[in-house]
């Protein structure tokens, strides 16, 4: 190995920005979903989520399930609530989906979601929410498809 090794350079910010408190949470888990009348299937999930200390608010997150991948905004209110708004990148425009988490003691989260124009339609939720890096301002998190 050779000494001589540059040091890594971190991000560089734009003028103005500032680094900020931000958590890098994972992701994972299933939601059940209706198929018709007499089927329900669970699908699992999983993904990230970049949590501001300050606001408590999800600054930028995706997920991945069957159905393609998603954007996520919502909010962590406090260390055992997350609330969570999934937007699938071609349905840009369109209804998403609205989950609500609940942490229990065992750990896990216990929810439900539901369409954010047809409150009829959702279901239950179950996911693991870990804690991956406390300073994860500077952790690159988005896809190419973003830049």
């Amino acid at each position: 190995m050779q000494d001589n090794l540059e040091p890594i350079r971190h991000q560089e910010y734009p003028d103005g920005m500032t680094k900020s408190p931000v958590r890098l949470y994972g992701i994972s888990g299933w939601f059940n979903h209706r198929i018709n009348e007499e089927q329900r299937t669970s699908i699992s999930f999983g993904g990230y989520f970049k949590l501001g200390e300050e606001d408590r608010a999800i600054l930028l997150g995706e997920m991945i399930d069957f159905y393609g991948s998603s954007i996520l905004k919502g909010s962590m209110p406090n260390e055992n609530t997350l609330h969570l708004f999934k937007q699938y990148d071609d349905d840009v425009g369109k209804e998403g989906a609205e989950y609500l988490f609940k942490k229990q003691s065992s750990g896990i989260w216990i929810g439900n979601w539901e369409r954010t124009e047809n409150r009829t339609r959702g279901g239950e939720a179950k996911a693991l929410v870990t804690l991956i890096e406390k300073d994860g301002f500077d952790v690159t998190t988005q896809s190419p498809r973003q830049w």
